[in-house]
């Protein structure tokens, strides 16, 4: 059982972490109204920052697999989830390649702009799954 506590500990650390990405969509909005080298720089923090996400999200997918493992959820309940999970995964690492991009064309003397508007958007989907994944961890259903 001090393993199981132990793993528990792993994934609520990793799900403060994350939180990050719902803040982002306000810090996304920010950056809207940016402009040059500022807007460089402001975005590359938070490709910096999405980068850690990213390790934090195969940090809570193997300590959620580990706690799934150890309790009887039902089948349906698990595929739910890890499917909203990996939509939420995979469209936080096409955001962050959205910030990369916009990054890219502020230094090469473009304005960004058109990739920052996209990566706001594609931050509020990541937001709205990301609620999900916590309703569904919140709520088991089906078990």
């Amino acid at each position: 059982m001090a393993v199981y506590n132990f793993i528990v500990f792993l994934h609520v650390i990793g799900a403060v972490g994350l939180g990050f990405y719902l803040v982002m969509p306000f810090l996304m909005n920010r950056a809207k109204s940016m402009s040059g080298s500022s807007l460089e720089s402001y975005l590359s923090g938070l490709y910096g920052s999405c980068r850690v996400m990213q390790y934090l999200l195969i940090a809570q997918l193997l300590t959620g697999g580990y706690m799934i493992s150890e309790k009887d959820y039902s089948v349906t309940w698990m595929v739910l989830v890890i499917v909203v999970f990996i939509i939420a995964a995979a469209l936080s690492g096409i955001l962050n390649g959205k910030i990369k991009k916009s990054i890219k064309s502020l230094k090469s003397a473009g304005d960004g702009k058109a990739g920052v508007a996209s990566a706001a958007s594609l931050s509020w989907i990541v937001f709205v799954s990301l609620i999900a994944v916590l309703y569904l961890m919140m709520y088991p259903m089906f078990g």
